[in-house]
C-alpha cells in the first residue's frame, strides 16, 4: 500500500478536459477510457513513489514527498496520455497543477489551503499543461520552467505560477483561465474552521441540483458555510460566482431587483419586467448564485428561485435560510451544529486567541471549552461571542455565567442584527404568527426533547401538529430523529429565550403546572410493574422532564406529586440513581402521605441503598427501608407488600449470616417466603422479582451454612419457570439466569452455567449494571473462563469496568477486581487470584451472589496455596491501590 507522506508534502491535482460532452457522445467508449486513465495515473503516481489520495470527478489528487518526484509524475503522465490508444476520436487532455506546503492529515485524506491551492492551480491550467507554484518551483533542480507571472486565484492572493517544460510536451498554450473569472463573494475577516465534511457535502448537493438550500437556526453559521462552499465551487462555473445579501432588503418586490443588481446588470430605462431579465441573461451561462438570509422574504425568493429554474442551464441556486423555500426542484441541507469536541473548540480557540493573543485551549482548558460549546449547542454565533470575552473572562469564569447568556454575549461595538444572540432570535421570532409565537414560548418548559404527544399537552393551541411543524420548518424547533417516534427539542439557547418570552407572558407557572401533569398521565400511562422491572429505560430520555417537574412540585409545595413521580420509576437501572435516592429521601421525610405512596417510596430507597454501599453497615440503612414499607403496606394485599417482605428478608439474612444468628435466619426465611407466597396472586413480573430477591436470601445463608443453597437454586428455577421470556421482562429473566449460573458454577456444573449465560444474554442492554442484569453479567464473565475462553472473558469485564465508571456505584469497580482475582485462579495463576480477591474483596458486600463467588474461589486458592502464602499474598493484594488492582485484573 503507498505510503502517505507528512510534513512538508507537495500535491498533484489533475483535471480531464471536456469530459461532459465525451461522456455525451461516447458512453461506452469513455467508460473504458476513464478506467484506462485512471489505471496510467495511479501506476505512474507511485512508481514515482507518490500516493493516491482519492479521485476527483474525472481527476485524481496525488501526494509526493518530495517536488521533483511530484513534476517527474506529472511529466511522465502527460507523455503516456499523449501516445495513448484511445478508443475514442480524439486523446484525452488533461490540466495538471503542483503546489508544495504542510497539511493537515486525517483518515488517508488532507486538509487545509496548501490542498486548496494546488487545486486552484490545476483548475487555471490549460490542457495538457502542467503549472506549479513559486513553492513547488524553488525546490527544483535541473527542470525548465517558463515563469508566466503573478496570477489571482479565485479567493486567494496574488500568486506566481511556473509551467514546466519538457521534452515531448507542448509547450505553446493560450492565456491561463485566470483572467475574466468573476467571483464576487464578501470578503470574511476571519478564518473558516472545521466544517470540512459540510463543505464537501454542499459541494456534492451543487452539482446534483439546481437549487440547493441551506437552513438552520440563526447564528448556526448557515452564510459562512454558504460562501466557503461557493469559494470552493468557484472553479466549475465558468460565468463566476455571484452574491446577494437579503437582509436588507425590506420589501419582497424589491428582491428580484437585487439579484439583478448582484448581477452586475445595468438599471433597465426600458422597465423590462426584472425576472424575465434575470432569467434570460442566466439561461446560456454557468453562474454559482448565492441568496443570502431569504426567511423574510420568503415568496418573493422562492418567485425569483422559480423564474431561474423554469429555463434549462448550468446556473445553479445556493440559497440560505431559517426555513426552506417550498418550491419543486429544491434541495434543503439543514446545517448542522458544531461538534462539541473538534470543531468548535477549534473554533472557540481561534477567536479567542483574536481577543487575547496568549490564549491557547491546551489539555487543561479543553474540558472547559468543550462544556462551553456543548452549552451553546454548537452554535457558531454564540461560540464568536463568548470566545471575544475571553479578553476578560476566563474559560471558568464565562461558562458560570452562560445563564445570563443574552446580555453577555454581546459585542462592543456597534450591535448590527444578527451580531447578539438576542438580536438574532428577535429577528426569527419576529417573523412567526401568533400561533407560533405561543407554542413557541410554551414548548420551553421542557429542558430537553419532547414527544408529539408531551407537546400537546402544554401548548394549548387549536392546531399543535401544524404550528409544531411550521417551527421545525424555521429551525426554532429541532427534530431528534433516533428511532420511533420521532422527538423535537429546543436548542438550550433558543429554550432560554422562549423561556424569557413565556414568564413575560405570565404563563410560566401555569405551564409548568401542565408539564408536571403530562409527567404524571405519562407515568401512570404504563403498569407499574413495567416501570420497576421492565426492560425500558424510562428516564434517560425523560429524565430532565422528570427532574423539572419534581423541582417545580417541590417549589409549588406539592408533596403528593413529589412522592408520585420521585417513586413512579425504579431510580436502581438509571445513571441518575444519586438524584432519585435524593429525591425518594426528601419526599420520604413528609409525614402525611398516603400509606400507598409511603411504601413505594421506601422500597424505592431500599433498592437504590445498594448503589452506594461502602461497607455491611449499609444493610442496617437498607433494612430500616424495607421495614418501614412493611408497615406502610401492612393489611393491603399489594404487590409492594410482597416485595417489601423478600426485601426485608434478604436484609436479616445478610445480618444473621454475618452474626451467625440461626434465630435471625430463620426470621429471614419466614418474611422472604411470605413475600413469595403472596406475590402469586400478582402478576408475573412480580413473582419473578420475589423469587430473585427470596433467591438471594438464601445464597447469603449458604455462605456461612445457616442454610442449604439447594433452596436459592429452587426459587431462581421457580422464576424462570413461572412462564416464557417475553419483551419488556427480558432483563428480569437475565438476572434469574445470572444468579442460577453463578450457582451452577460453584457447584461444578459449567457447561450448565455457560448455556445459561448464554441465553440470557442482551445483546441491546443498556448496561451491564443495571441492577440485577449485573448477575447475568458476572456469571457470563465466568462461564467463559471456566470454559476456557479467557479472551473473551477479559473483554466482558472490561465492559463491566467501563459501565462502572460511567455510573459509580459503590464497590463496583472493586467487584472488577474481584472478578479479575476469579479470572487469574480460572487460569491457574493462584498468587494473582489471591492478590485480587483480597483487594476487592469489600465487593462482597454487594450481593450475596458476589459473596458466594468470592467465598468459593478464597477456599479454592487456599487450597492451592497453602494458609501462610496465601495469607501473606492476601495482606499484599489488601495493601494494593485500586488503580493497580485494576489494570493487573483487566490486561
Amino acid at each position: 500500500m503507498a505510503r502517505f507522506p507528512t510534513g512538508s508534502v507537495t500535491f498533484l491535482f489533475t483535471d480531464l478536459e471536456r469530459s461532459t460532452p465525451l461522456w455525451e457522445r461516447h458512453p461506452d467508449a469513455m467508460r473504458a477510457a476513464l478506467i484506462r486513465h485512471d489505471e496510467i495515473l495511479r501506476s505512474i503516481v507511485e512508481s514515482h513513489g507518490g500516493a493516491s489520495v482519492k479521485t476527483t470527478g474525472d481527476g485524481l489528487h496525488a501526494v509526493f514527498a518530495t517536488a521533483s518526484d511530484a513534476v517527474a509524475a506529472a511529466t511522465a503522465a502527460q507523455s503516456a496520455l499523449v501516445v495513448e490508444a484511445w478508443p475514442l476520436p480524439e486523446i484525452l487532455r488533461v490540466r495538471m497543477g503542483l503546489h508544495t506546503g504542510h497539511a493537515e492529515m486525517r483518515d488517508r485524506d488532507y486538509y487545509g489551503p496548501t490542498v486548496n491551492r494546488a487545486a486552484r492551480i490545476a483548475a487555471v491550467a490549460q490542457p495538457g499543461q502542467i503549472l506549479v507554484s513559486a513553492a513547488t518551483a524553488a525546490l527544483l533542480e535541473g527542470w525548465t520552467l517558463r515563469d508566466l507571472g503573478e496570477h489571482r486565484l479565485r479567493g486567494l492572493p496574488s500568486m506566481r505560477l511556473h509551467q514546466v517544460m519538457a521534452p515531448g510536451l507542448a509547450d505553446d498554450f493560450p492565456p491561463l483561465a485566470t483572467e475574466g473569472l468573476a467571483v464576487e463573494l464578501p470578503n470574511p475577516l476571519t478564518t473558516f474552521v472545521g466544517r470540512d465534511a459540510e463543505v464537501d457535502v454542499v459541494g456534492q448537493l451543487v452539482g446534483e441540483h439546481r437549487l440547493v438550500t441551506l437552513t438552520g437556526a440563526g447564528g448556526c453559521g448557515k452564510t459562512r458555510l454558504a460562501i466557503e462552499a461557493a469559494e470552493r465551487l468557484a472553479d466549475r462555473f465558468s460565468d463566476g460566482v455571484r452574491f446577494a445579501d437579503l437582509a436588507t432588503v425590506s420589501d419582497s418586490t424589491h428582491v428580484a431587483d437585487a439579484v439583478v443588481r448582484a448581477l452586475g446588470l445595468a438599471d433597465d430605462p426600458t422597465h423590462v419586467d426584472p425576472l424575465a431579465r434575470l432569467s434570460g441573461y442566466l439561461a446560456d451561462r454557468a453562474v454559482l448564485f448565492v441568496l443570502d438570509n431569504c426567511e423574510h422574504v420568503l415568496d418573493a425568493s422562492a418567485t425569483v428561485s422559480e423564474a431561474v429554474l423554469a429555463r434549462p442551464g448550468r446556473t445553479r441556486l445556493l440559497a440560505t435560510s431559517r426555513e426552506p423555500l417550498g418550491i419543486i426542484g429544491e434541495q434543503v441541507y439543514v446545517v448542522p451544529s458544531l461538534d462539541f469536541d473538534t470543531d468548535a473548540v477549534r473554533l472557540f480557540a481561534d477567536r479567542a486567541a483574536e481577543a487575547r493573543a496568549d490564549f491557547r485551549v491546551d489539555d487543561t482548558q479543553r474540558v472547559t471549552v468543550a462544556q462551553i460549546c456543548q452549552r451553546l449547542d454548537g452554535m457558531p454565533l454564540a461560540i464568536e461571542l463568548a470566545a471575544a470575552q475571553i479578553a476578560h473572562l476566563s474559560a471558568v469564569q464565562l461558562l458560570g455565567r452562560l445563564d445570563d447568556r443574552f446580555r453577555l454575549l454581546t459585542r462592543r461595538r456597534r450591535v448590527e442584527r444578527h451580531k447578539t444572540l438576542a438580536a438574532t432570535l428577535d429577528w426569527s421570532h419576529d417573523l412567526l404568527g401568533p400561533t407560533d409565537r405561543v407554542t413557541l414560548r410554551r414548548l420551553a418548559v421542557y429542558p430537553a426533547s419532547f414527544s408529539l404527544e408531551a407537546a400537546e399537552a402544554v401548548a394549548g393551541v387549536d392546531n399543535v401538529v401544524e404550528s409544531l411543524g411550521s417551527l421545525v420548518a424555521k429551525s426554532l424547533v429541532q427534530l431528534v430523529d433516533d428511532g420511533e417516534p420521532l422527538r423535537y427539542r429546543l436548542l438550550e439557547t433558543v429554550r432560554l429565550y422562549a423561556e424569557a418570552k413565556l414568564v413575560d407572558a405570565g404563563e410560566a407557572d401555569t405551564c409548568r403546572a401542565r408539564h408536571r401533569d403530562w409527567v404524571l398521565d405519562w407515568l401512570d400511562s404504563f403498569p407499574f410493574e413495567e416501570r420497576w422491572l421492565g426492560d425500558v429505560d424510562f428516564l434517560t430520555g425523560e429524565y430532565p422532564s422528570v427532574g423539572a417537574a419534581l423541582e417545580f412540585s417541590t417549589a409549588e409545595g406539592n408533596a403528593e406529586a413529589v412522592a408520585r413521580i420521585a417513586s413512579g420509576v425504579d431510580w436502581a437501572r438509571s445513571e441518575a440513581w444519586k438524584e432519585g435516592k435524593r429525591w425518594c429521601e426528601e419526599a420520604a421525610a413528609v409525614d402525611d402521605l398516603p400509606p400507598d405512596l409511603q411504601a413505594r417510596l421506601h422500597v424505592v430507597l431500599w433498592r437504590v441503598m445498594a448503589m452506594s454501599l461502602r461497607g455491611s453497615t449499609d444493610w442496617s440503612a437498607r433494612n430500616s427501608w424495607a421495614q418501614r414499607a412493611i408497615d406502610a403496606s401492612l393489611g393491603r394485599a399489594s404487590p409492594l407488600h410482597a416485595v417489601a417482605l423478600v426485601s426485608r428478608g434478604l436484609g436479616a439474612a445478610v445480618w444473621a449470616a454475618e452474626r451467625r444468628d440461626e434465630l435471625l435466619a430463620c426470621q429471614a426465611t419466614e418474611w422472604a417466603e411470605a413475600g413469595v407466597a403472596m406475590s402469586e396472586q400478582f402478576p408475573l413480573p412480580w413473582r419473578m422479582y420475589c423469587r430473585l430477591v427470596t433467591g438471594g436470601t438464601y445464597t447469603a445463608l449458604s455462605l456461612t451454612g445457616l442454610r442449604d443453597a439447594e433452596p436459592a437454586e429452587r426459587h431462581y428455577a421457580a422464576g424462570l419457570a413461572n412462564g416464557p421470556p417475553r419483551a419488556p421482562y427480558l432483563g428480569l429473566r437475565a438476572g434469574l439466569c445470572g444468579h442460577l449460573a453463578l450457582h451452577r458454577l460453584v457447584s461444578g456444573d459449567t457447561s450448565g452455567a455457560v448455556a445459561l449465560a448464554r441465553d440470557a444474554q442482551l445483546e441491546d442492554a443498556r448496561s451491564p449494571l443495571w441492577g440485577w442484569e449485573s448477575s447475568l453479567a458476572l456469571a457470563l464473565v465466568v462461564a467463559l473462563g471456566e470454559a476456557g475462553d479467557t479472551d473473551a472473558a477479559r473483554r466482558a469485564l472490561r465492559a463491566y469496568d467501563a459501565a462502572a465508571q460511567r455510573v459509580d456505584w459503590g464497590l463496583a469497580r472493586e467487584t472488577v477486581v474481584l472478578y479479575g482475582g476469579v479470572l487469574a485462579a480460572l487460569r491457574e495463576d493462584w498468587p494473582m487470584a489471591s492478590r485480587l480477591l483480597a483487594a476487592g474483596g469489600r465487593s462482597v458486600y454487594r450481593s450475596p451472589a458476589i459473596g458466594l463467588l468470592y467465598f468459593s474461589f478464597r477456599d479454592r486458592v487456599r487450597r492451592e496455596l497453602g494458609p501462610k502464602l496465601s495469607r501473606e499474598l492476601r495482606e499484599e493484594g489488601r495493601a494494593m491501590l485500586l488503580a493497580d488492582a485494576l489494570e493487573a485484573a483487566l490486561y
